[in-house]
């Protein structure tokens, strides 16, 4: 995301973060079409088990590059919200829509 003063811009959603979901999805529905449909993905491990086929373990590894980006980028999304939110509460201006919207859903 390009840097921007409009703290709207800040609190919405990252494209980068939404192409990386979409991949993750794909990449799970794939690995639960080779190692079946029970595969929850709070448990797809780290490294994938030696019994599992080829394709699988290479999908697990990319299924975890994806991850591990997403987690990074949506890290410093959340990281700027803060920072936007913080900084626009001591000016005592009006919070904008976007950015109560984002303060509500998180707590």
């Amino acid at each position: 995301m390009s840097r921007s003063t409009d703290p709207d811009r800040v609190f919405a959603e990252d494209p980068e973060s939404i192409r990386l979901n979409h991949e993750k999805e794909v990449l799970l529905a794939r690995l639960r079409a080779l190692i079946g449909p029970e595969l929850r993905e709070s448990f797809i491990p780290a490294k994938a088990p030696p019994d599992w086929p080829q394709e699988a373990m290479e999908l697990n590894e990319k299924y975890q590059t994806v991850s591990t980006e997403l987690s990074r980028l949506n890290s410093r999304h959340m990281s700027k919200q803060l920072s936007r939110f913080l900084s626009a509460g001591g000016q005592e201006a009006d919070m904008s829509d976007a950015m109560r919207r984002w303060w509500m859903n998180r707590y």
